[in-house]
Parts: C-alpha cells; sequence; structure tokens
C-alpha cells in the first residue's frame, strides 16, 4: 500500500476510536435507565454473593484450617510437629495440600 493510504487509514482508525469513546462516555454510560439497572444488577449481586461466600467458607472451612495450620508450621520449620498433631488432619493435608517429606 502507498504511504498516503497506511496515514488516512490510521487517522479514520484513530478518529473512530475517539468517537466511539466519547459516544460511550457522554451518552451511553450517562443514561439515566442504564445507570439505574446497574445500580440494581449490583445490589442483587452483593445480596446473593454474601450468601454464597458464607456457605463456601462453611464447607471449606476445616480445609482452609488445616491449610493455615500447615503454612504455620512450615514457616516454622517445624513439619514434625504438625505431622505428629493429629492423624486425622494430617491426612486431609495430605491430600489436599501436598505430600510431606
Amino acid at each position: 500500500m502507498k504511504e498516503e493510504t497506511i496515514v488516512s487509514e490510521l487517522q479514520k482508525f484513530k478518529d473512530k476510536r475517539t468517537y466511539d469513546r466519547n459516544y460511550y462516555h457522554n451518552v451511553i454510560k450517562q443514561n439515566p435507565d442504564k445507570l439505574n439497572h446497574r445500580r440494581q444488577q449490583a445490589k442483587e449481586y452483593m445480596a446473593t454473593r454474601k450468601d454464597i461466600s458464607k456457605k463456601r467458607y462453611q464447607e471449606k472451612r476445616e480445609i482452609i484450617l488445616i491449610k493455615n495450620q500447615y503454612s504455620y508450621y512450615k514457616r516454622k520449620d517445624r513439619l514434625q510437629d504438625f505431622k505428629v498433631k493429629d492423624t486425622y488432619k494430617r491426612g486431609l493435608e495430605l491430600k489436599i495440600i501436598s505430600p510431606i517429606d
């Protein structure tokens, strides 16, 4: 292609991008109906998300606690104490985190 056509195509592209950006920020984004709809969607999402997060935490609570204990003992270089503490927890730890040496 010629140099003039390349420059003109690039300029058209830049102009279109600028126009679209201004149109979105000044017309579409400022539409009161859309603003109300977005606020409503956000409220619904937050209301349901809180329940879902709480439920997930309750399901994984024991696993999270064991992972935290594992990290603590690993950080303190006391993995042997963690192995000895509780065989049930050690069994869960072996399945979920990683095998211990």
